[in-house]
């Protein structure tokens, strides 16, 4: 079926200016034109269209969208198949909000007492998406894959749990440091159980890597600025220390495991 851009304009919501836009940047051309002039669209750049307005949601620049959707690599299914996980996520967020507004409601009724994190469930946060952001960016070995078990895993906690979890990775940063300052090896035994402990609680709880991944893992987050700097306040060589400690344990420990 072929559609005029006045037709397309009704269809999509998009104005013909906008369209005629589209057109002079080389973003979206119509099928043909007319002898007269007229622009003439498809099925095709209906398509393309929806690709556009799907990117532009997003928060795309028009300039990044013309390079993603003209790239030779660019497959139309699977960015369908991506924007379906954005909305996805985005509907998950969006009901989180809801409850907390419920939960505030109720607890401004005085019916309920909150949290100070409850009233916070569902914002994204800044520093959590930045992190996201560095690790795909810098981890060397499937980033994709160790991101997305780590949020799913995320999901099924309870505030009560972030709140141990950080009392505990504390306690647990302090006794390699004291392990540090007696100058043990990072592969004695005394270190290699602390590493244990760590990858049983901080890691595996929220993602399975391989022995691989789990170095690369570390040694990413371990050259994230906040990071970086939060361990140079426990030791001046505690990033070097621990990225050390675990490159030994996945070697030794975590490859033989997985190996079995």
């Amino acid at each position: 079926m072929k559609y005029t851009i006045k037709q397309l304009a009704e269809n999509s919501g998009v104005s013909t200016r906008t369209l005629r836009y589209y057109d002079q940047i080389g973003l979206l051309s119509p099928m043909h034109y007319t002898a007269n002039g007229y622009r003439v669209y498809g099925e095709p750049q209906l398509l393309l269209l929806q690709q556009i307005l799907f990117f532009r949601e997003l928060g795309f620049k028009l300039e990044d969208i013309q390079e993603i959707v003209t790239s030779n690599e660019f497959d139309q299914l699977q960015a369908l198949q991506n924007h379906k996980e954005n909305l996805l996520q985005k509907i998950i967020n969006f009901k989180k909000l809801v409850k907390t507004i419920d939960k505030t409601i109720s607890h401004i009724k005085g019916e309920i007492k909150i949290t100070e994190t409850d009233l916070y469930l569902g914002f994204k946060h800044p520093k959590q998406q930045a992190l996201v952001d560095y690790l795909e960016k810098n981890m060397s070995c499937n980033p994709g894959r160790i991101i997305d078990e780590c949020r799913a895993s995320i999901k099924k906690l309870a505030p009560n749990d972030f709140r141990a979890m950080k009392h505990e990775a504390h306690d647990w940063c302090l006794l390699l440091k004291a392990a540090i300052e007696k100058r043990l090896s990072p592969s004695s035994k005394k270190v290699q159980t602390l590493i244990e402990q760590y990858y049983q609680r901080r890691i595996k709880k929220f993602c399975n890597p391989t022995p691989e991944e789990l170095v690369a893992l570390i040694k990413a987050e371990s050259h994230y600025p906040e990071y970086k700097k939060r361990f140079a306040e426990i030791h001046h060589n505690f990033s070097e220390f621990l990225l050390s400690a675990v490159t030994y344990f996945a070697k030794n420990t975590l490859n033989k495991k997985s190996s079995k």
